[in-house]
């Protein structure tokens, strides 16, 4: 739930399995889990402890990715059809030049410099 109640919620683009491709410790979210939440609930609770929580808004998409320098990983996204084009008519003279047809579908390729949400390590790195 976000602070005005409503429900927030993310999908992977076309249902598609990211399990054949990562292994578990790679897909591992490292946010608390749902146990170790209830059980220092209910420790804080005994002992009278005062609780404060925090969120910051979009945190992990201002956490900077690896730079690429010296053969270091960098993070490429593949983005395809419909967005391609939405992102052509926003900016054509930085997007157009880039776009390729591969099997006959639009493909931009973007050099990721911060991670976005939904990254497996968007949340370590942040």
């Amino acid at each position: 739930m976000k602070p005005d109640n409503s429900v927030k919620g993310r999908c992977i683009y076309d249902g598609s399995k990211t399990c054949p491709y990562f292994t578990h410790e790679e897909t591992a979210n490292p946010t608390v889990s749902q146990e170790a939440m209830f059980i220092s609930a209910v420790i804080y609770a005994h002992e009278n402890c005062a609780v404060m929580m925090a969120d910051i808004p979009n945190a992990f998409i201002q956490a900077n990715l690896d730079p690429i320098a010296d053969g270091k990983a960098c993070t490429i996204m593949k983005i395809i059809e419909v967005l391609v084009d939405l992102l052509v008519k926003i900016a054509p003279k930085i997007y157009g030049p880039h776009v390729m047809i591969k099997e006959g579908k639009c493909v931009l390729c973007l050099l990721l410099m911060k991670a976005l949400c939904d990254m497996f390590k968007a949340a370590l790195l942040w």
